[in-house]
């Protein structure tokens, strides 16, 4: 056999040098592959923790408020927001909180409608103004109105507002100062101006004010 050139020997050792590593640099290359799934597996988990701990925040949050009040889901997005709580946290919330009936905006438009409308003569003019700057999508409040507050309703509602108006500006002002044309119109005015500020039109308002002075004045 031809003894081996110098350039072949030098190959082979290059080649020997490249194609395998030293038993304590393999160990080396694997214990930092550990401790980087390591590293990864536990940053997984404080992550998953944190998510625990805004949901827990979030749900803490939204039923205490529940728990004072009825709320729209516009109302609580913004009191956890306010906690500096992630969107997506706040979503996830409050789309479970939907879901089994917690948070229900057309529920929470029905009963503000009834609350209002027969309570405080509301129009729906004035209903629609109050649930929009409460975060109701438009659909839902038309919904709701539909539903609760017709056009008969929403008169007998303005009569009985005007009524209860008349009431107070003739004890106010006193039967026997209310005689005179002059003194009447001037009670009329504060009867129709309290009642078309519930949302009512100014000529439903002054009809229904014009006949509910007349029965006080007449009763007095």
């Amino acid at each position: 056999m031809p003894p081996s050139s110098p350039a072949a020997e030098r190959g082979g050792r290059a080649e020997g040098a490249s194609s395998g590593a030293s038993p304590s640099a393999l160990e080396e290359l694997r214990a930092a592959l550990e401790e980087y799934e390591r590293g990864q597996r536990s940053g997984d988990s404080q992550a998953r923790r944190e998510r625990l701990l805004q949901e827990e925040q979030a749900r803490q949050t939204a039923t205490r408020s529940l728990n004072a009040a009825p709320r729209t889901r516009a109302q609580l997005e913004g009191k956890l927001s306010e906690k500096g709580l992630p969107e997506d946290v706040i979503a996830s919330v409050l789309d479970r909180y939907e879901e089994v009936g917690l948070v229900d905006d057309l529920e929470f438009a029905r009963g503000w409608i009834r609350s209002r409308a027969e309570q405080k003569g509301l129009a729906a003019v004035a209903l629609r103004e109050e649930l929009k700057r409460k975060g109701i999508a438009a659909s839902t409040v038309e919904q709701a109105l539909g539903e609760i507050l017709d056009d008969e309703r929403e008169a007998s509602a303005g009569e009985d507002l005007a009524r209860a108006k008349a009431r107070a500006v003739v004890r106010r002002m006193g039967a026997e100062n209310l005689q005179t044309r002059q003194e009447q119109d001037k009670a009329l005015r504060k009867i129709v101006a309290a009642v078309a500020r519930k949302g009512h039109s100014p000529g439903s308002a002054f009809g229904w004010a014009r006949e509910a002075l007349a029965e006080e004045l007449r009763s007095a």
